[in-house]
């Protein structure tokens, strides 16, 4: 909690001055050899060997003021190419620089929208909002303490996530979902290996109904996915594989439940709440158009 304080009054001053008039200069890309070289904030996303991986994985998505230890980091929103994430940027003088650098980089990498993490938000959501960046989605978030979970009905038979599957999920995928909140293939698959994650596939005969994804954070569970085919929403699925989620996180541990919904999904709101979900808070999330 501390922290979070900390962050958020960090977050204040720096956005009081978000809009201040920013120096250009030249930006030039960050490389996993700079990362020796860097002074990473105690509140940065990485530790050094996760930042050097994850250049080495995403090469053009980063950059830095040489000479200086300013740097902006990037990454693609759940594995997908056409919505990119600025995670973290180092440095206040130039951030406009390092910004514009990186947004080109995902244009060039055929992305559509970019979009903030909370800790961004948090630090200079001033400086965005002053250069056309704006609300995409407000999102709210659920909990639900360990309390009798409804028992599951067996209508489906629920499997594991295998290539020849992978085409029936990423058609429910589509289907099921706006384009923001659409996961691409690659981030699905990583999921179903992830070992503090679980994906499930509901089968009724050859027809996949709908699928879960669940977390595991210590003895917290959070609900990641629940999608049921559109066509055959209204006919309990929904319950059914919520109820299947909650025995898999309680079987793995968990003691509180959590889970994040758009605020205009109110199909999900009701049927969260009638499993004993309460609502405890909520978030936007800022993103800008590129193409």
């Amino acid at each position: 909690r501390a922290r979070n304080s900390i962050r958020h009054t960090v977050g204040q001053v720096l956005n009081a001055l978000g809009a201040a008039p920013q120096e250009a200069v030249a930006v030039s890309p960050l490389t996993a050899s700079d990362v020796s070289t860097l002074r990473l904030s105690w509140e940065s996303h990485f530790t050094q060997p996760e930042l050097v991986g994850h250049l080495e994985a995403h090469p053009t998505l980063a950059c830095r003021v040489p000479g200086a230890n300013e740097y902006c980091i990037g990454d693609l929103w759940q594995e997908r190419a056409d919505i990119g994430i600025i995670l973290e940027v180092a440095g206040e003088r130039h951030r406009a620089s390092l910004v514009e650098r990186l947004v080109e980089a995902f244009r060039a990498g055929s992305a559509r929208m970019v979009l903030l993490s909370q800790d961004e938000e948090q630090r200079a959501l001033r400086f965005y909002q002053s250069r056309g960046w704006s609300a995409m989605q407000e999102v709210l978030v659920y909990r639900r303490s360990q309390s009798p979970i409804p028992p599951v009905q067996s209508r489906l038979a629920m499997v594991t996530l295998t290539p020849t599957r992978l085409p029936d999920l990423m058609s429910l995928e589509s289907a099921s979902f706006p384009w923001l909140w659409r996961f691409g293939a690659p981030y699905l698959q990583e999921t179903a290996i992830a070992p503090n994650r679980r994906l499930l596939l509901g089968y009724e005969g050859s027809r996949l109904v709908g699928y879960i994804v669940i977390a595991l954070h210590g003895n917290f569970g959070h609900l990641d996915r629940l999608a049921v085919d559109p066509v055959l929403q209204g006919n309990s699925y929904g319950a059914e594989l919520l109820a299947r989620a909650l025995h898999e996180m309680a079987a793995r541990g968990a003691s509180t439940m959590g889970l994040s919904t758009q605020k205009e999904n109110y199909r999900s709101q009701s049927l969260y709440e009638r499993f004993g979900f309460q609502r405890v808070g909520a978030y936007t999330m800022y993103g800008k158009w590129i193409a």
